[in-house]
């Protein structure tokens, strides 16, 4: 004869009560993520380490080694605030770091990038079909056949914000391309189009 199989105990339910909320609090603080680097040019140009840099201090958002040896490393202010928004996504700090966002004076419409871009990633099929590869083939001759073209049109710094902030470079390369012993040759644009052909990302700006 079988035995009634008895109910779930009190600590069962408490511990899958927590790990629900574990599960909960990670894909928010994905979420968060998501939304900063989607959201990467808007709060680089609206942003400033300045106005910033206390409450990440104070909520230990940011170390002392981590503002001297990465942050101010470069004393520019678009250099600065961009490293701290990069150092946010990395460290997983975008729900505080938002948090103080919120707290700032005047900053509404940066809130409302963040939550726009929040929204945008619950509704996938609101966002544009873009297509990510060109409709032709891209080869070396065609770069140095229109190189003259791309030279007058490229700003490498703005390229590579809207590059980063799509997914398509990494922490690292876009650091190469805004510290400052890079961007002296990067500023040229021929220092840049080499970047973008060393790491095929190229098709992206086409």
């Amino acid at each position: 004869m079988m035995g009634t199989m008895s109910a779930p105990s009190s600590h069962l339910h408490s511990w899958m009560a927590n790990q629900n909320l574990v599960i909960g609090s990670c894909s928010l603080k994905q979420e968060y993520q998501n939304a900063v680097r989607k959201s990467f040019v808007y709060l680089r140009q609206h942003l400033t380490f300045e106005s910033l840099r206390d409450e990440l201090v104070e909520k230990n958002l940011l170390s002392d080694r981590e503002r001297d040896d990465y942050v101010c490393m470069i004393p520019l202010e678009y250099a600065m605030i961009g490293k701290v928004i990069k150092l946010m996504i990395r460290k997983g700090r975008c729900m505080e770091f938002v948090g103080i966002i919120d707290n700032l004076p005047d900053h509404r419409h940066v809130m409302n990038k963040i939550n726009a871009a929040r929204q945008l990633a619950e509704n996938p099929a609101q966002q544009n079909n873009t297509c990510t590869q060109p409709c032709f083939e891209v080869t070396d001759m065609l770069l140095k056949r229109h190189f003259g073209s791309l030279f007058l049109l490229l700003e490498p710094l703005d390229i590579a914000d809207e590059m980063f902030q799509a997914g398509h470079i990494s922490y690292d390369e876009h650091d190469s391309v805004t510290n400052s012993s890079a961007v002296e040759d990067m500023n040229d644009s021929r220092g840049f189009l080499q970047f973008l052909v060393a790491t095929q990302n190229y098709i992206h700006i086409l």
